[in-house]
C-alpha cells in the first residue's frame, strides 16, 4: 500500500525587529560673547552674560565672562536675540541682535559707573542748603562747618544769597556737619562718611528761628 505523501512544511521568514530611531536632538546655536569696558577698552572678567530670545524674560543661557573676556553661550534659533551683561559697578547693559554665528563674535560695551579718575579721586565737593524751617526761604550768612574725624581739622565755609555754601574736602573720612546763624537754633549731622562717589552730594540745613 503506497505512502501518504508529507505536505511541504511553509517556511515562515523571520520578522526584524523594529529598530528606533534616536530622538533628533534640538538645534542649538553656540557662540561666544565678547565684554569690553568702555572707558579703558579692556576685556571684563567675571562679567554674567545672558541670552534671551527677544521678548522672553526667562535666559535661554547664562555664563561668566572668563579672562578675557569672553564667554560660550547656546540658544535654540529665533528670530531676534537679546544679550545681557551685567557686573558690580557697572551699568547693566543689554544688546538686541538678529544673527548669532559661531565664528563671529558678539561684543559687549559696558560702562562703569564711576571712571578710574573719579574712582581715585582723593577729595570731594559737598554742599549744604540752608533755609529757614518756616519760610523755606534761603539764609545767608550762616556759618557752615565740616569737622574731620576724630581729631582732624575743621574746614568753615559761609552760605551766599540762595543759601549755599560748598566744600572740598578729603574723601574715605567722617565729618561732623554743623550750621549755626545768629538768631536761630544751631543744626548738627553727626559722624557722615564721605567716600569717592559722594562728590556733589548736598546737605540740607532748616533753620529754626529761636
Amino acid at each position: 500500500m503506497p505512502r501518504k505523501s508529507t505536505p511541504p512544511v511553509k517556511k515562515t521568514a523571520a520578522k526584524k525587529a523594529a529598530v528606533k530611531k534616536p530622538a533628533k536632538k534640538p538645534v542649538k546655536i553656540t557662540f561666544t560673547a565678547k565684554v569690553i569696558d568702555s572707558s579703558t577698552k579692556q576685556p571684563l572678567p567675571k562679567v554674567r552674560v545672558s541670552v534671551f530670545a527677544k521678548g522672553k524674560r526667562t535666559a535661554n543661557d547664562t555664563k561668566l565672562t572668563d579672562a578675557q573676556g569672553k564667554a560660550r553661550l547656546s540658544t535654540p534659533p529665533s528670530k531676534a536675540y537679546c544679550l545681557a551683561a551685567e557686573k558690580q559697578e557697572y551699568f547693566k547693559t543689554s544688546v538686541e541682535t538678529t544673527s548669532l554665528v559661531d565664528y563671529v563674535v558678539s561684543t559687549i560695551l559696558l560702562t562703569p559707573e564711576k571712571t578710574e579718575a573719579e574712582k581715585l579721586r582723593t577729595n570731594v565737593d559737598i554742599s549744604f542748603v540752608v533755609y529757614n524751617c518756616s519760610t523755606l526761604e534761603p539764609i545767608q550768612g550762616a556759618t557752615c562747618t565740616m569737622k574731620l574725624l576724630p581729631n582732624g581739622p575743621t574746614y568753615t565755609a559761609t552760605t551766599d544769597a540762595d543759601g549755599i555754601a560748598t566744600f572740598n574736602v578729603p574723601a574715605n573720612h567722617s565729618y561732623d556737619l554743623k550750621v549755626t546763624k545768629s538768631g536761630y537754633t544751631d543744626v548738627t549731622i553727626s559722624n557722615v562718611y564721605l567716600n569717592s562717589y559722594s562728590s556733589g552730594r548736598e546737605f540740607d540745613f532748616p533753620l529754626c528761628p529761636q
